[in-house]
């Protein structure tokens, strides 16, 4: 198997990781100090992608956590008190075992500074050129351990200081032999109720990060905590069971790259399935079904359920309005018990949907996986389903963004932290017309 390195940065990436390296585990049986249950999945050589094995027979994951803020990353870290760990990640009544992974994690795994972004794209950005030398070394060290490296996952927030600053002036700094490997990247977008200044971090970095990675996954909260809402409305979600949910479809979309499958078998594939041209890469998410542990579970869906509820908003991962636009490409990626002749009629009741249009020149649209991987010791052994869909509608959601940034700068609020920080008022501009040119690449995708 080909080599993924998954790089987990800023707040939002690092508390990610959490959810989705214990589900990575359990998929393989692995245990979460990392040994190898006997006759567990990775005694073959399935799970090498995500995973080295050690000489003592351990595995450690093949990624590698980084903030500036040390107090996120210190609750994961091997040094820290399993009191302070559980106290500010346990929920009531939530299994220990969620917050206990930080046990596979070895210390090479982190890197960690005592000085943070302060939610500054620009104070990230220069923090990260003076500490690209350690981040490139421990990426060197990680690459020598691969046979055959394909490329970076990224787990960030498009709008945090760390998130947006930090990982542009990684990817601006790193060997040109790691930034032509394929980057497929999935970061939180600003919604409602976020901080104040991510209107601004999230045009900036999206400017600086354009041209080195080849497939933005687009979610943001507000999607994320409707869609629980809605979904299971008896129970009051918070970030810890989103992050759970958001792990539960990444696992799914990577699932044919961790285990043997015919769709997105290796991260080349998703540019190739979802971007027709180079800057038009921000497909959304979409996963069906939705569940959380301990809440009473819900009906079983069939497959044309899921189907039908992946192209329905109440299960998109995005605020992205679909229906609004036109579908460029989409990749269906089943998991579980599947049987070919329900997926074939389950996409032929989409295809004559109103909801679900294409443009005109896109007539083939769906691209479909069914990976019958095991689920390892997971409570949910149920088919699930997670759709990638690149739209046109991304105009809109851009537009959106780009409005919060014009009402901010027409004033010129809060500017000068930037300013004081080295950024030029250029900068702002040519970065605002960068995203104004991509909602005119979505824009045009109709024609």
């Amino acid at each position: 198997m080909r080599e993924v390195i998954s790089l987990h940065l800023g707040q939002a990436g690092i508390q990610l990781a959490l959810p989705l390296w214990k589900l990575y585990c359990e998929e393989h049986g692995i245990q979460l100090d990392g040994k190898i249950t006997e006759g567990a999945a990775c005694n073959g050589s399935c799970f090498s992608s995500h995973f080295t094995r050690t000489q003592d027979d351990r595995c450690i994951p093949n990624a590698l956590l980084l903030d500036l803020d040390p107090s996120v990353a210190g609750k994961v870290s091997p040094s820290s008190s399993m009191g302070s760990f559980l106290k500010r990640y346990a929920l009531p009544g939530s299994d220990k075992n969620d917050v206990i992974v930080k046990e596979l994690f070895g210390k090479d795994n982190f890197l960690t500074w005592k000085e943070d972004a302060a939610n500054i794209f620009q104070r990230g950005f220069i923090m990260g050129s003076e500490r690209i030398s350690q981040v490139g070394d421990r990426l060197s060290s990680m690459l020598e351990l691969c046979d055959s490296f394909q490329g970076f996952i990224i787990f960030r927030s498009a709008g945090g200081g760390t998130g947006s600053g930090f990982t542009s002036s990684l990817f601006e700094h790193l060997s040109d032999n790691m930034k032509k490997k394929c980057n497929i990247e999935l970061a939180v977008y600003p919604s409602k109720g976020s901080a104040v200044l991510e209107p601004y971090n999230t045009v900036l970095g999206l400017h600086r990060m354009m041209n080195f990675v080849n497939c933005s996954f687009v979610v943001d909260n507000e999607a994320l905590f409707n869609m629980s809402k809605k979904n299971v409305s008896s129970y009051k979600s918070s970030f810890i069971d989103v992050n759970r949910l958001v792990a539960n479809a990444v696992s799914t979309i990577t699932a044919s790259i961790r285990f043997e499958g015919c769709l997105n078998v290796d991260l080349n594939e998703f540019q190739t399935n979802l971007v027709p041209y180079s800057r038009v890469h921000f497909p959304f998410m979409s996963y069906a079904p939705v569940k959380f542990p301990g809440v009473t579970k819900t009906e079983k869906l069939s497959i044309r359920g899921l189907t039908k509820s992946c192209f329905e908003s109440t299960n998109r991962m995005a605020t992205v309005e679909a229906e609004k636009g036109k579908y460029v490409a989409c990749c269906l990626i089943y998991r579980g018990d599947v049987g070919q002749q329900e997926v074939s009629d389950s996409l032929s009741q989409a295809k004559n949907s109103s909801s679900v249009q294409f443009v005109d020149w896109s007539p083939t649209g769906f691209k479909v996986g069914m990976n019958a991987s095991p689920k390892g010791k997971t409570d949910d052994q149920d088919p699930s389903l997670a759709l990638i869909a690149n739209s046109t509608s991304l105009a809109d959601y851009i537009a959106k963004l780009n409005h919060k940034f014009d009402l901010m700068y027409k004033k010129m609020a809060f500017v000068h932290w930037y300013f004081a920080e080295g950024l030029e008022a250029n900068e702002f501009i040519e970065a605002r017309e960068d995203t104004s040119k991509l909602e005119e690449d979505y824009i045009n995708l109709k024609d």
